[in-house]
This record gives C-alpha cells, structure tokens and sequence, in this order.
C-alpha cells in the first residue's frame, strides 16, 4: 500500500473524532501563525495543505482570507463541512495540486508534514503555487512526550522581485 493510500485510510477512520483529540494541540499553534499571517494582505487567497477538519478557516475569514482547505481524506472535509467550517473545500494530493502558479498568498501546513525532508520533497509543488511576497509557515509534529506541540516551526517568504522568484527562510 502506497504512502497516500494509507494516509487516506487513517485519517478517513479518524475523521469523527479528530477534533476530540488533537483539537487542542491544534488550537495551540494557531497564535504563532495568527502572528505570521497578520500582515500579509486581507483579501487574498490562503491555501490550507492537510487541512483535516477546516477547523483554521474560522480564524482565516476573521483575519479576512480567502480560505481553501486541501486535504486527502473526504470523511476529514466532510467532518468540517458538516460543522459549517468556512471556504472551499478540495480532496486532493500535496504531490499534485490543483491549482494554477501564483495562486496564494499564504500556505499554512499545520503538522501535514512528519519533518523537514518530506517537505523539501514537495517544495516545488508548494512553492509554484505561491505568489511574490507570499508565505509558506509549517509546523512539525511534537516527538515525545516533553515537547509542547510545536518540535519546528518554519516560515518562507516569496521575495518581490522583478527578476527571479526567491524564497528565503524567515526568521519571525
């Protein structure tokens, strides 16, 4: 069984009682991203990659975003839907995303990765997608039971520039 398939699979069995478990871990991050996110331009679009339960499109229409939450499994985006979570919402694969160049100005992906590597990975896939002047802001899952939720978080800006698209990691 591929990768994606069993991702699938977990998290379509999980999907009911996602938010009773990692909802509070969850919510503890999102004041770090809320602090990253805040400055960038209201109105645009932001791309939530392995949004489970759209549970940030709550904080994305206050802060005045454009939400869309990708994610594989359709039991997590019908759990969110069902609990009228704002945005549009899409089933689809991080490896293939369906959406054209330039696309956001924020991508937020909350623990979708398990480290760094399988996000560099997937970089170009992600990156594409981002406008000049754009971020990417990532965190990764706590290992072990003395972290407190976040093990990493990282940030990349898109540079605005004329010439060639740079993208820098950040230090906020």
């Amino acid at each position: 069984m591929n990768d994606e398939k069993r991702i699938k699979e977990y998290y379509d069995l999980l999907a009911g009682i996602y938010d009773d478990l990692y909802g509070e871990e969850q919510r503890a991050k999102y004041d770090k991203i809320i602090h990253i996110i805040k400055d960038k331009r209201a109105l645009s679009r932001m791309l939530d990659l392995g949004c489970g339960t759209c549970e940030f499109s709550y904080i994305a229409k206050k802060l005045k975003y454009e939400y869309i939450g990708l994610d594989l499994s359709l039991n997590m985006l019908k759990c969110g839907k069902a609990k009228n979570r704002e945005g549009e919402l899409v089933q689809a694969s991080f490896r293939r995303l369906p959406f054209r160049r330039n696309s956001f100005l924020i991508v937020i992906a909350i623990d979708s990765f398990k480290d760094i590597s399988e996000y560099l990975g997937l970089e170009n896939e992600i990156v594409s997608r981002i406008k000049r002047g754009g971020r990417i802001v990532i965190t990764f899952p706590k290992r072990g039971l003395k972290s407190k939720f976040i093990r990493e978080l990282k940030v990349y800006e898109k540079e605005e520039t004329n010439t060639k698209d740079v993208f820098l990691y950040k230090d906020l």
